[in-house]
């Protein structure tokens, strides 16, 4: 008998690398639809609303007049406070709102859950 008598014992080019990839005692476990986007870092940008908050501060303690019976130090601890509480909720609304715009472009794909038998031997 020839190889062209049977068609499945010949070896196509396109099968040629999807043998040399397989490893040997690798099992098919199932597949799943996950879906990709980037996420901000929210603590960052909580952080960059913190700084800001302080510039802030800063700025508006020595912009104006001091008013009588009040130090410097006084007024930037209230406008601190108040200004670094409001760059904290400034920062986290800007990145839930770049969180919300990156889930638009959120790519959705097929993945194969793969392991070896190895690996099943480590979970038991």
């Amino acid at each position: 008998m020839s190889d062209t008598d049977h068609p499945e014992a010949e070896s196509t080019p396109s099968e040629a690398p999807d043998r040399a990839e397989q490893v040997i005692g690798e099992q098919d476990f199932g597949s799943d639809t996950v879906t990709i986007h980037r996420s901000p870092r929210y603590f960052r940008f909580m952080i960059a609303g913190v700084i800001a908050g302080v510039i802030a501060a800063l700025v508006l303690t020595f912009a104006f007049p001091q008013p009588a019976g009040f130090n410097p130090a006084q007024i930037f601890g209230f406008l601190g406070l108040l200004c670094v509480v409001a760059g904290i909720v400034l920062g986290s609304a800007v990145a839930l709102i770049i969180d919300r715009v990156s889930r638009r472009r959120a790519k959705t794909i097929q993945m194969e859950r793969v392991g070896s038998s190895a690996d099943e031997s480590l979970d038991n």
